[in-house]
């Protein structure tokens, strides 16, 4: 837990301010939230889940609920914060409710030319948590790469979502991992977009790379229809992975 300092300006005097101090493990995100500065709390969440990232490391919160919505930003996580979706939102300060875990309530999606939607980097462990979205890369033709998720150094839990690479010029990725054992279970993964298409020749589900060594389970696992070079799961660079109980369909399996 940690507490964070809040400040709020009434009107036109300028010399007149009220602190609030908090106490949270727990931040909040609703992008439709409208009344005031969000704080984060279940009564005023954060409108974007970059701010409540940033307020969590100062914080020290370790968990993220965004209510349901479509978030178009381009997220890094390099500390141990989990994300959970799906949820409806209560301004009277009860709990915010998820009757399941539904990840076509929750969007996150990269911003017009951006390559990634979520970035997991400086030792994330398996801890971290991501669960009840639908993650969408970058979906520009003129972008060389793009990626749902990229794992880099970092190991985090990723399951119950669906994931889509995107659409860019040569390579899309649904999840890439680099010295990653991630743990990567009950997903829909691909490495194009929702209706199986996507740009350029290299389209991957799952890339691993440098030495990753993931847990891939339960998955349903889509290639592209279409790119010459794709792959549903791609392991190089003396990558091994654990791949138990998927469904695998189109494209080239290696």
């Amino acid at each position: 837990s940690g507490t964070v300092q809040v400040t709020a300006q009434y009107g036109e005097v300028v010399s007149e301010m009220s602190t609030l101090t908090l106490q949270l493990n727990v931040l909040y995100v609703d992008d439709s939230f409208t009344t005031g500065i969000g704080t984060g709390e279940k009564i005023s969440p954060f409108i974007t889940i970059t701010e409540a990232i940033t307020q969590a490391k100062v914080i020290g919160a370790t968990e993220i609920r965004v209510a349901t919505g479509v978030y178009t930003e381009s997220l890094v996580i390099d500390e141990n914060i989990s994300l959970s979706g799906g949820y409806t939102a209560a301004y009277d300060g009860t709990e915010w409710t998820r009757t399941s875990i539904n990840p076509d309530l929750t969007t996150i999606q990269a911003p017009l030319n951006v390559d990634k939607a979520i970035l997991y980097t400086n030792g994330v462990g398996k801890s971290t948590l991501l669960e009840g979205f639908t993650v969408i890369g970058g979906n520009d033709s003129t972008l060389v790469n793009s990626s749902a998720i990229n794992c880099i150094a970092s190991s985090p839990t990723i399951q119950n979502n669906k994931i889509y690479g995107g659409n860019s010029d040569i390579i899309s990725y649904g999840i890439n991992l680099q010295s990653s054992s991630s743990v990567i279970q009950n997903n829909t993964i691909s490495g194009g977009l929702a209706d199986g298409t996507g740009g350029g020749s290299d389209n991957h589900a799952i890339l691993c790379q440098s030495s990753s060594n993931p847990i891939i389970q339960n998955n349903t696992i889509i290639g592209v229809d279409g790119g010459e070079n794709s792959y549903r799961i791609k392991l190089e660079g003396s990558s091994h992975a654990k791949i138990t109980g998927n469904f695998i369909s189109f494209g080239t399996n290696k």
